[in-house]
C-alpha cells in the first residue's frame, strides 16, 4: 500500500511542488513508524505511525518533532531508545534563501502508551550537563521575583526578569503554570539597552511556540523564523532550554524542550555570553524552580 500526499497541502494548488525526503521506517515496542522531511512550505520533519504493518498510517495531531531548525531528520533505534538526528542550517534566521549545510543536532524520541511519540533532550546529554551553576536575577520590574518563583500578572504593561549570562553549553530547567496568556509571554535572549535580540513566544490560544529575531515587543512575519505546536496540558509543565554557544560566524544554537511534547530549535548570530530572561504582558503565568547546569 502506498501513501498519498496532496501536493502543496497548504493551498491545495499545484503552484508549489512538495518534496518529501529522508524517510525512516522502523518498528519499536509494538508500533511501526515512518518519518520524512517535507521541504515545503516550512521544511519540517514529520511522522506517521500504526500498530500493524497492514493497517492504514495514522497522522497524529502533533506530528512534527521540531520546527525548521531540525531538517532532514532520520531515526536510529535500538530495542530501548530512539534518536532523531538532523541539521540546523548555517543560514537559518538570515534573510537569504534557505542555505544547505549546517550543524548536526539530535533529540531523543519517547513513546506514549498509545503509540504516539514525543521529543526530549537526549538522556546521556541531560545526565552529563548536570553540574549546578549560579543563577541570579540581574534586573526585573516584578516584585518578589526569585529563582524559586516568578509571577507574571494580568496588567497592561510589559513585565520582565533578566538573569546572568549563559556561556558554553548550558542547560536551564524550570516549570510553567499558565493560567492565561491574554497578551504575550515568552523567553528572551541578549537583553541590553532596553531591547532583546531574539525571543521565544508562547501563544496558548493558537497552541504555538514561535521563535523571533528582535525585541519581544516585535512579532512581525519577517521576524518569525520557526514555529511548533505546544499544548498547555497541565500545571507544572516542565521545560528545558539547551544553549550551545558558538563563537564563530555559524551562530549559537538553542533548543527549547516542552516535556512530553515537542522541541523548537533555533540559531542566534552574534550572541556570546548572553543573558536571558522572561517577559509577560496581560499574562497570568508562574515560573518556578528555575535551575542552571553545565
Amino acid at each position: 500500500n502506498g501513501i498519498y500526499f496532496l501536493n502543496n497541502a497548504t493551498t491545495g494548488t499545484g503552484q508549489i511542488d512538495s518534496n518529501l525526503e529522508c524517510p525512516t521506517l522502523w518498528y519499536f515496542n509494538g508500533y511501526w513508524y515512518l518519518t520524512f522531511s517535507d521541504q515545503w512550505p516550512s521544511r519540517q520533519t514529520h511522522y506517521l505511525y500504526k500498530k500493524n504493518f497492514s493497517d492504514e498510517w495514522i497522522k497524529p495531531s502533533m506530528n512534527r518533532f521540531d520546527g525548521k531548525g531540525l531538517y532532514a531528520g532520520k531515526v536510529a533505534a535500538s530495542d530501548s531508545q530512539m534518536i532523531l538526528g538532523g541539521w540546523v542550517s548555517h543560514d537559518f534566521n538570515r534573510t537569504n534563501e534557505f542555505g544547505w549545510g549546517g550543524n548536526f543536532i539530535a533529540h531523543e524520541l519517547k513513546q506514549n502508551a498509545n503509540g504516539t511519540l514525543y521529543v526530549d533532550i537526549i538522556s546521556t546529554i541531560d545526565e552529563t550537563i548536570s553540574h549546578p551553576q549560579l543563577l541570579e536575577i540581574t534586573d526585573s520590574n516584578i516584585s518578589n521575583a526569585t529563582t524559586k518563583k516568578i509571577t507574571f500578572s494580568s496588567i497592561s504593561q510589559y513585565q520582565y526578569v533578566t538573569f546572568n549570562d549563559l556561556e558554553g553549553i548550558t542547560k536551564i530547567e524550570g516549570y510553567l503554570d499558565i493560567d492565561s496568556i491574554d497578551g504575550y509571554f515568552g523567553l528572551f535572549f541578549d537583553y541590553r539597552e532596553g531591547e532583546a535580540s531574539y525571543h521565544y513566544d508562547f501563544n496558548a490560544d493558537l497552541q504555538r511556540i514561535s521563535f523571533y529575531r528582535g525585541h519581544f515587543t516585535q512579532r512581525t512575519t519577517d521576524r518569525l523564523y520557526t514555529v511548533n505546536t505546544f499544548y498547555n496540558t497541565s500545571n507544572q509543565l516542565k521545560f528545558t532550554l539547551l544553549f550551545e554557544e558558538a563563537l564563530d560566524a555559524d551562530g549559537t544554537i538553542v533548543t527549547l524542550y516542552m516535556e512530553g511534547q515537542t522541541a523548537l530549535t533555533a540559531r542566534m548570530f552574534r550572541v556570546e555570553q548572553t543573558n536571558f530572561g522572561f517577559y509577560g504582558l496581560n499574562s497570568n503565568v508562574t515560573i518556578s524552580n528555575l535551575k542552571k547546569y553545565k
